[in-house]
């Protein structure tokens, strides 16, 4: 019996987690790799929901669940304005925008039952805004799916989602890539899709109601390239420290995928244009397909 134990680490990155499901599709459904530890935060933790909902050893019928659900993606599954005042409403609802569509999908697709007889381990992050402290949910916590609520929570675009008393937000604030939950549960190989690109030089400022939201949505894309900077450094330090202190880390491979083009200035966090969405599968398939070896 192999002792081969394979993660998926999924990233943050809103409407961009369309492109993990292309790079899932070369991955799961042509290649038929499986996973048995599945990690995310933010539209990394839906996914990774979404994925643990199979048995493990059926990667293509994963992948099309995944696919099904992403291909009749809105912005009304996800969001809608404020009732009356709309934007406005921000002032003193804590979020620009109403995100009970997407806890109400969460909550009525998801059946932790299922993912508890899948086979598979599932990790999903957020962060407490009381304290700053990060956890990461299992598939063994009676309220995941809250706490996958929490884990998509953009802040200031969505509200805090409590919990115990405390609020809590997008894993992806403290944790871009949750590497570490994955090497901790023992996986021998890593498979990591990151949304985020390099930033590009060329952003331009949007001009009235919408330069608000203009600079939230560049400051997001600033601090994600930074904290991936950090995430990764971190498989540095595993792979460093492994020979004294955690032998079985000595020898995980790693692979990692991100977008090849510069996704910031064409794609905001919450673009869940169908048109877009399609682009960026398509574009995360062509990726997948030129480069997927592991280092």
């Amino acid at each position: 019996m192999s002792d081969t134990r394979r993660a998926l680490v999924l990233s943050a990155g809103s409407a961009k987690g369309a492109y993990q499901v292309g790079v899932l599709r070369k991955w799961l459904y042509e290649d038929e790799q499986d996973y048995n530890i599945l990690c995310g935060v933010s539209v990394g933790a839906i996914n990774v929901l979404q994925l643990g909902l199979t048995q493990f050893g059926s990667p293509r019928e994963s992948y099309q669940l995944l696919y099904d659900k992403w291909k009749n993606v809105s912005k009304e599954n996800i969001y809608r304005d404020w009732e009356p005042f709309g934007k406005l409403s921000a002032l003193w609802r804590q979020a620009v925008y109403d995100c009970s569509p997407l806890h109400d999908l969460i909550r009525q697709d998801f059946d932790i039952k299922k993912i508890r007889d899948s086979n598979k381990q599932i990790r999903v992050g957020a962060v407490c805004l009381n304290d700053g402290q990060k956890y990461f949910a299992s598939e063994k916590d009676d309220n995941l799916l809250d706490w996958c609520c929490a884990s998509a929570s953009v802040p200031i675009l969505m509200k805090p989602v409590k919990i115990n008393d405390k609020f809590w937000i997008d894993g992806g604030i403290k944790v871009l890539t949750p590497i570490a939950q994955a090497l901790a549960l023992g996986a021998t190989e890593i498979d990591i899709i990151s949304c985020s690109g390099t930033p590009s030089p060329d952003w331009k400022l949007s001009e009235g109601l919408w330069s608000l939201l203009s600079v939230a949505y560049r400051s997001y894309e600033l601090m994600h390239e930074r904290i991936m900077k950090a995430d990764f450094h971190a498989i540095g330090l595993y792979n460093q420290f492994s020979i004294i202190e955690k032998p079985k880390f000595d020898n995980v491979k790693i692979r990692i995928i991100r977008p090849k083009e510069v996704l910031h200035d064409k794609v905001h966090v919450l673009d869940f244009d169908n048109n877009t969405v399609r682009r960026l599968m398509d574009m995360g398939y062509r990726d997948a397909s030129k480069y997927s070896n592991y280092i």
